[in-house]
């Protein structure tokens, strides 16, 4: 009985994983702005765990905010970023990383401040990311979304 119960615990764990996985990625459609943690980053952007030089996963461009609950300029650029999820969904996915819970990520990316921004466009390599500290506004990612993700070099559109 004890290993059926294990059994069962294992799948509705890996269940739940898969399902936060599929939720996070699923958002892109809805234009909302995901939460991710380490593994999430690692599974769908990028393993710095396996590989040195970075090369992104992801298909589709990416902006990720690391923030901290307690950042006032973080809380005043969330509903920037929000309603730029909405009117970009489908062309870009909006994640949020609690940089104070997921320290290590952080620190990966030498983030120092809060908020921290990154633009990654899709598949890029480590020359082709941008970021960005402090507070900025919707003009602000407007224009680095033109020069980062949607110029001619880039992609055409």
């Amino acid at each position: 009985m004890t290993t059926r119960k294990s059994g069962i615990l294992l799948f509705a764990a890996l269940f739940l994983l898969s399902v936060s996985s599929a939720f996070a990625m699923g958002n892109l459609e809805s234009g909302a702005v995901a939460e991710i943690d380490e593994q999430f980053y690692k599974k769908e952007i990028f393993d710095f765990t396996a590989k040195s030089q970075f090369q992104a996963k992801n298909q589709i461009h990416v902006v990720i905010d690391f923030y901290a609950e307690w950042c006032g300029p973080c809380k005043m650029m969330a509903p920037v970023i929000e309603e730029l999820a909405k009117e970009y969904a489908g062309r870009i996915q909006f994640l949020k990383v609690d940089a104070e819970k997921q320290r290590r990520l952080a620190a990966v990316h030498g983030v120092t401040g809060y908020p921290t921004v990154f633009f990654i466009p899709a598949g890029a390599t480590e020359g082709e990311v941008a970021a960005t500290s402090g507070y900025i506004g919707r003009e602000d990612f407007e224009r680095a979304f033109k020069d980062i993700f949607f110029n001619e070099e880039n992609d055409g559109e």
